[in-house]
């Protein structure tokens, strides 16, 4: 008998959400990216947006699946980054298992990220379903994961967090098995 999860990819604008689920899915995935130049950004959003960055940016949702042995699939959805589709965060994560929250070290303030979207996703975080990826380390190599630690910890949480480069297969596959293992050391399948 198959069993099919679901994991939602979660952070700002930019962080590569789309990237990391594109570098795991076994299917092309469904994306609804448009240009951030086009996008009409909210400006009353609690996060320092960095309007330098000209990326893409997920409008509605980014899907993905993935295949693990047997019948088994873990279905891939990245959220969008902006706090004006919260609606969609609400709609979206039901019935997730967990999410990867990604946080980009280059940006101005990722601390403020980090704990924007830790209080946003809280239910994940307090039910330790929550796995927390840096990605552009090499960008930027401050703040470090111990700082990353700590700032977790203040809140009273413990959680995995990893250097991730969203576009390393294996990287995604690291945060995605520690996800699983955390949960239930039975989930964790290996990918066909």
């Amino acid at each position: 008998m198959s069993i099919e999860h679901k994991i939602i990819f979660i952070g700002t604008t930019d962080v590569d959400k789309t990237t990391a689920i594109s570098s795991v899915s076994d299917i092309p995935i469904v994306s609804t990216s448009e240009s951030t130049l086009d996008m009409d950004l909210d400006l009353d959003l609690d996060l320092d947006l960095d309007l330098d960055r000209k990326g893409m940016a997920t409008a509605v949702m980014d899907y993905g699946l993935m295949n693990l042995e047997g019948d088994d699939r873990i279905h891939l959805f990245a959220l969008p980054g902006e706090e004006h589709f919260d609606f969609m965060w609400h709609i979206l994560s039901k019935g997730a298992i967990g999410q990867i929250l990604l946080v980009d070290n280059s940006r101005i303030d990722p601390f403020k990220d980090l704990h924007f979207f830790l209080r946003a996703f809280e239910n994940f975080v307090t039910e330790r379903r929550t796995v927390i990826g840096i990605t552009r380390m090499d960008e930027n190599p401050f703040p470090t994961i111990n700082a990353y630690h700590e700032q977790v910890e203040s809140v009273g949480a413990r959680l995995p967090i990893f250097e991730l480069d969203p576009s390393r297969s294996a990287d995604v596959h690291t945060a995605l098995r520690a996800l699983l293992y955390s949960l239930d050391p039975g989930l964790v399948g290996t990918p066909r």
